[in-house]
């Protein structure tokens, strides 16, 4: 089986502060292992460790001072007043339906069953519309009667799309976190968090508050140095009349606070600001409060799904979210829990969301059925919400296996095309008649996770008359690595492509394959140094294994929910040695031998204690562990200690990243 190929280690600086770690193990009263653990994601001082450990509503940025926010929010306020008809135009994966959902319950508020005004989605096929604003679904609907269109989790690059809507005469709102283009698209509204460095931004008048905004001349602080006197005086006599809830006033002259927003985390932001409105209050009454309640339990699972930053207020995001999703889920995420088997868990992790709920809702999305999870996630029929769940459980299992049988003819083409470099490809091409369009991304994702190569998956047109359709991941331990930049040095053999440095999709046609491929590992090999190639390891701190208690790692835990720029901590312990034979750990085999495990058990000594060790999915490597404990080989390890819950006990396990010689 495959040789083990041991990632390069490498230590996070917070373990070397120790003016830092001293401080907040003394006055925030924390563990010194949680302490380092702090200083090391940028946790320095004992008021931003309360803020970091008990994040709350409070925290948030207030949403009118999101760029656009207050636009957009009295235009869609003034809109459902005149009864305009409304469409939401969302995104086929977990971020874009959640966030769909959100704004279509909001706007939905305040209209009964039968009004023929009530607001409108539309979710895009993958296949079929395709990524984004789409003119011709803009014309069909503006031939049913739709006035206004918001997006969500996109829009932000669709010039042409939003100049077509114009031009038939719709109001055109865009909601969106993705990067921008050169130019802005001449939207009515823009709502996005991280547009201020943009040419377009200062001058383009998407960003401004309408002058008849009642509320933010009832709620606002004044604009700094904007209002003449007279201004000022007027203002002073709507201070004097106003209650003291204070908002703060949108300015355009400094960037939004926190620029990495969800496209979920953007819609539950103006859907707030709309609930202000309707409201006449900062501060929303019974009905809509519940509304925002169930909005951030939705804009929790799409932030999780989108992998965006896991700090400042998307923290409080999937904090607050995930505690109101375990407190009171709405109907369609009940039925979704219970599916999930999540239900009767006694709290939810970031984890629930990854690997549970968010694959069951893109299942849907990946295999064009998109609508169907907003369904769900806007249901207030139980019988209905059970129906769907299940339907959606099916479409999760019918994912898995094409993609179980798209990972074995992978791995089986990859030995074929790449005989001399199967365990250490320096960029992995593959391309089959057979393979669905909506799960390439996974797999390219996993094949350039394990071989820590650029990888691309392409699903070809059966009948071949139609060109493929090609997914792109990059490798995320290299930075300077831009997956989009390689792409355009092989854009000849191209139709189209698109994306970012760590992700692309692209279309080629069959006959293009084999050329792309010699073409696209030439400049991988040219660009990435070999030395790049060996997949890092970042490492918290060295720690011998018995400071890891009960207590000790409860409190690592607070740390929670990890994801990006939180990652779940990982340590290294060394000159450990095996004191058991390498054991099977349930009763998972590879496939074509039955002999193998997929997971393992592992047994070290250290400091006259023997401590079991899981190795999951290392079951390949069962013979070269053997050989390691039978000759008494020290190896150092790099683990992760979580906490374990059975039949009412709790105990520490150890979860094994890495390992090497000592």
């Amino acid at each position: 089986m495959a040789k083990h190929l041991t990632k390069r280690w490498r230590f996070r600086a917070g373990e070397r502060d120790i003016a830092s770690i001293t401080e907040i193990t003394r006055f925030a009263q924390v563990p010194p292992v949680l302490a380092k653990l702090l200083v090391s994601r940028g946790v320095q001082t004992p008021n931003d460790v309360a803020r970091h450990l008990d994040p709350r509503l409070i925290h948030l940025h207030e949403p009118n001072s999101l760029h656009g926010c207050a636009r957009a929010a009295q235009m869609l306020v003034n809109a459902v007043r005149q009864s305009k008809k409304i469409a939401i135009y969302g995104d086929y994966d977990v971020d874009g339906m959640t966030a769909t959902a959100i704004l279509f319950k909001c706007l939905r508020l305040d209209f009964t069953g039968d009004n023929a005004a009530r607001p409108i989605f539309f979710i895009p096929n993958r296949l079929k519309d395709g990524y984004g604003l789409n003119c011709e679904t803009i014309q069909e609907l503006k031939d049913r009667g739709v006035e206004v269109i918001v997006t969500v989790d996109c829009g932000i690059t669709a010039v042409e799309e939003v100049a077509l809507a114009k031009k038939l005469g719709m109001t055109i709102i865009i909601t969106d976190h993705h990067q921008p283009g050169e130019k802005l698209p001449d939207a009515d509204a823009i709502v996005h968090p991280n547009l201020f460095g943009h040419p377009d931004f200062a001058d383009c008048g998407k960003f401004d508050a309408l002058p008849d905004d009642i509320f933010l001349e009832m709620y606002a602080e004044a604009p700094k140095n904007r209002a003449p006197e007279e201004e000022v005086v007027r203002r002073k006599v709507i201070l004097a009349n106003r209650p003291s809830t204070l908002i703060q006033y949108p300015e355009i002259d400094e960037p939004y606070s926190f620029p990495y927003l969800s496209g979920a985390g953007v819609a539950f932001k103006l859907a707030w600001a709309i609930c202000q409105r309707f409201a006449s209050n900062p501060r929303v009454g019974p009905r809509r409060q519940a509304f925002i309640l169930e909005a951030i339990s939705l804009a929790a699972i799409g932030t999780v799904a989108d992998v965006v930053s896991l700090t400042d207020e998307n923290r409080v995001i999937v904090v607050t979210g995930l505690q109101q999703l375990r407190e009171k889920p709405s109907v369609g995420l009940e039925a979704l829990l219970k599916v999930s088997k999540l239900f009767d868990k006694n709290a939810f992790e970031a984890e629930d969301v990854g690997f549970s709920l968010a694959p069951r809702l893109n299942a849907a999305g990946r295999l064009e059925q998109a609508w169907i999870g907003v369904d769900l996630l806007t249901t207030d029929n139980p019988e209905s919400a059970r129906e769907t769940a299940v339907y959606l459980d099916e479409l999760n299992e019918k994912r898995r296996n094409l993609e179980t049988v798209m990972q074995r003819e992978a791995s089986k083409q990859l030995k074929e095309l790449y005989p001399q470099q199967t365990e250490s490809p320096t960029a992995i091409v593959l391309a089959s008649h057979d393979w669905h369009p909506g799960i390439i991304g996974i797999v390219a994702g996993k094949l350039a996770e394990r071989y820590n190569a650029p990888s691309i998956l392409i699903a070809l047109s059966k009948t071949g008359a139609q060109s493929g359709t090609g997914s792109a991941r990059g490798i995320s331990n290299v930075p300077e690595f831009n997956l989009h930049d390689t792409l355009v040095q092989c854009s000849s053999y191209l139709e189209r492509f698109g994306g970012h440095a760590g992700a692309a999709g692209l279309r080629i046609s069959a006959g293009n394959v084999e050329a792309f491929r010699d073409a696209f590992c030439e400049v991988v090999d040219r660009v990435l140094p070999k030395e790049s190639r060996i997949p890092e390891l970042w490492i918290d701190s060295e720690e011998i294994l018995a400071i890891f208690t009960l207590k000790a790692v409860q409190a690592i835990n607070t740390l929670a929910p990890f994801g990006t720029d939180n990652p779940a901590p990982v340590f290294c312990t060394t000159d450990v040695v095996l004191s058991r034979v390498p054991a099977a750990l349930g009763k998972q085999r590879y496939d074509g031998d039955a002999q193998r495990p997929v997971h393992l058990a592992l047994f070290v000594e250290q400091g006259g204690r023997t401590y079991r060790i899981i190795a999951f999915n290392m079951g390949e490597h069962l013979e070269e562990l053997t050989e390691i404990y039978e000759k008494r080989k020290p190896i150092d390890i790099a683990f992760r200690p979580l906490l374990n819950s059975y039949n009412g006990q709790t105990r520490v396990d150890f979860h094994l990243v890495d390992w090497r010689l000592h």
